[in-house]
């Protein structure tokens, strides 16, 4: 079984827009359950048009940071989505709510191995797409929220097959996965208190391996920071000078 943070690495490395390449492995169907038909008016994807997102080296991205683990695994999700991420949990909601007891029910054979594809139920009690990690234990799954990138453990009747009109192939994961460019140089424990649940602007380092996390520099802008109203928070944390260059990836 594969590693949560290998399969993390793999999975939402980069700019990927598909996570797996089985659908039908993953458990994703087309097929939409009777008793939720008629609330899918959004599901069609009419609503959820996904701006074009470049993350080419030296451009600048306005991102919400999700989640921190740690410089080198870091979750923002860009701020040109937020309208997208809104109306993708309403439309998932809208859909999974009204599901009959058993529709939709995902099948033993999908928990034995990682990497596949779902919905499951947080504890705010709202549905939202998610990869499968592992088993945590006999009636639990470890699942990572992909467009969010938090890791959380559910109850295996609290995960659903993930239909196709919410797939990835129709809908990117919309956090991406970032590695700090200085990582090994930065307070892990500062740099999660200072950004985690802020946001901040990222400039793409580099984005040439579709296997590996985005190599990003982070700023955060704001009045009384200095000057110029902005900071880069990478290289002030790791102790780099700003004509320093960045470390080969």
């Amino acid at each position: 079984m594969a590693s949560g943070g290998e399969l993390r690495k793999s999975v939402l490395g980069g700019s990927h827009v598909n996570l797996t390449s089985s659908l039908e492995d993953a458990g994703i169907v087309d097929e939409l359950p009777s008793a939720a038909a008629s609330a899918t008016d959004v599901s069609n994807n009419d609503g959820l048009k996904i701006p074009e997102l470049l993350l080419s080296p030296g451009m600048f991205v306005d991102g919400l940071v999700s989640v921190v683990n740690c410089p080198a695994d870091i979750f923002v999700q860009p701020l040109i989505f937020e309208a997208t991420i809104n109306l993708l949990n309403k439309a998932l909601n809208r859909f999974y709510q009204v599901l009959s007891e058993g529709e939709l029910d995902i099948s033993m054979e999908f928990y034995h191995k990682t990497g596949g594809m779902c919905v499951a139920k947080y504890e705010d009690g709202c549905w939202y797409r998610a990869v499968f990690l592992g088993r945590s234990a006999p009636s639990r799954a470890e699942v990572l929220f992909i467009d969010y990138g938090n890791v959380d453990r559910v109850p295996l009747t609290d995960c659903k097959v993930l239909v196709k009109k919410f797939s990835t192939e129709r809908i990117r994961p919309l956090a991406i996965n970032c590695t700090d460019a200085f990582a090994d140089r930065i307070d892990g424990d500062v740099f999660k208190q200072a950004i985690e649940g802020h946001k901040v602007v990222l400039k793409i380092v580099d984005n040439d391996d579709e296997e590996a996390p985005v190599v990003v520099e982070v700023f955060v802008i704001g009045k009384g920071i200095n000057s110029e109203g902005e900071l880069n928070f990478s290289r002030q944390l790791a102790g780099v000078f700003e004509d320093e260059q960045t470390p080969a990836v």
